[in-house]
């Protein structure tokens, strides 16, 4: 008997186990060393792909605002609130005019070494994640989170399953030639699409003119009846909304958009979450992950998760010392506390002036105020110039807030169509 366990091995390593012994004996060979180091082999080939698997999914992992665990490295909430504060400051001096940006629920999810060349899975979590927090329709999350939650893995799990089990996406089925899972083939929108269809969610897809169908999306004005309140804020330059990001795929790429930026001059920029580019410098990531508290009712914070103070604050003496000591006052014997400037939000560090940086045990640290550099960084990141968007097609995948498509109407949608303009 060999004693070599077939526990995880896949069916054709079992067959490939199997074949080895009868090979073995049907030669007669009086030797069992060439079946042992056969044996021996395909035992660590079989070991080597049980390994990238397990390492593959640890690193596949797929987080959402509601969790209570820190993100994974490769996910930055936050972004929306503090693209808004530089966004506000570049209209303070001039250069914006007027900007609207999507839910505070959107997450930047950046592509790790593992998932090269596969933004566009990276995007459908980027789409997953304010669906899941959807307040207007509470139903997305369960569709979405059972029984496991997405990730790219998952993806091509439910695409393959829309191909085979309900006959959705016939065209696209067949140019994969009805295999996805475990490959690293681009897919596009019309996979998104049939993929959210099958989930019962309902995904629009566009190709009307690019920049005049986003402005007309993310824009929001108040209504005819507006409140006090709804008009104070309509008329603030930069305007967070409730609206679901979306995802702009031309040949070759994609990405999610964010919102959008009127420039002085009357030129557009837009703002996208590219996953080929992490959210660096490090500390850039760490301001998104301990916002300031807000006062736009529109904008409320989700998080519920924290760095640490020590770390916080290394962060904050290594990137705003210059800052700190101009805006700062000494008091004898006493802490240094960093002033609040006009136009800023409410101040709420405070720190001992100490030698090694560190808090005292009685100091509370809940956020960072970025510098200026920081929101320049950020905006240059994140900012796309319409001048240099110089593709011939592009597609435009969103998402409307209805309620979950019931089985005729996934019928109908079962094919995947679109409407171009030209």
């Amino acid at each position: 008997m060999c004693p070599q366990s077939l526990q995880n091995m896949t069916l054709n390593q079992r067959q490939e186990h199997y074949d080895t012994h009868f090979s073995g004996e049907a030669e007669g060979s009086s030797s069992t060393t060439p079946v042992k180091s056969s044996l021996r082999a395909s035992s660590l080939k079989a070991g080597s792909a049980l390994k990238r698997k397990r390492r593959d999914e640890d690193e596949d992992l797929f987080w959402h605002p509601s969790q209570t665990t820190p993100p994974p490295p490769n996910f930055t909430p936050g972004l929306i609130p503090l693209l808004k504060k530089a966004l506000t400051k570049t209209h303070d001096k001039g250069h914006t005019q007027r900007a609207y940006l999507c839910c505070p629920q959107a997450v930047h999810v950046s592509s790790q070494s593992w998932g090269q060349g596969m933004g566009l899975y990276r995007n459908f979590e980027m789409a997953c994640i304010p669906l899941m927090e959807e307040q207007r329709q509470p139903m997305y999350f369960a569709l979405l989170d059972a029984p496991i939650p997405p990730g790219v893995m998952r993806l091509q799990t439910w695409l393959e399953n829309a191909w085979k089990d309900a006959g959705y996406d016939p065209e696209g089925a067949e140019h994969f030639k009805h295999k996805l899972v475990g490959t690293k083939k681009w897919i596009g929108t019309g996979g998104k699409r049939t993929t959210c269809t099958s989930l019962s969610l309902l995904a629009a897809y566009r190709r009307d003119p690019l920049v005049k169908w986003i402005v007309s999306y993310f824009t929001q004005e108040p209504p005819k009846q507006a409140t006090v309140n709804e008009a104070l804020r309509a008329a603030t330059p930069v305007i967070i909304t409730d609206k679901l990001p979306i995802v702009l795929q031309h040949l070759g790429h994609s990405r999610t958009v964010v919102g959008y930026e009127k420039c002085r001059d009357g030129t557009i920029a837009l703002l996208m979450f590219d996953p080929s580019r992490p959210i660096k410098p490090s500390g850039l990531r760490q301001l998104a992950l301990n916002p300031l508290p807000s006062s736009d009712s529109a904008s409320p914070s989700t998080h519920k998760y924290a760095l640490s103070p020590k770390n916080l604050l290394n962060h904050v003496f290594s990137s705003n010392k210059r800052e700190k000591r101009e805006e700062s006052r000494a008091m004898p014997n006493g802490p240094v506390t960093k002033r609040t400037r006009s136009g800023d939000e409410p101040e709420i560090i405070v720190i001992d002036d100490d030698d090694d940086g560190e808090a005292t045990s009685n100091r509370t640290v809940t956020g960072a105020v970025p510098s200026e550099g920081d929101l320049v960084q950020l905006l240059k990141l994140l900012r796309v110039h319409t001048s240099s968007l110089r593709k011939d097609k592009y597609q435009v995948l969103y998402f409307p807030v209805t309620d979950p498509l019931d089985e005729t109407r996934r019928r109908l949608r079962q094919n995947v169509t679109s409407m171009k303009v030209s």
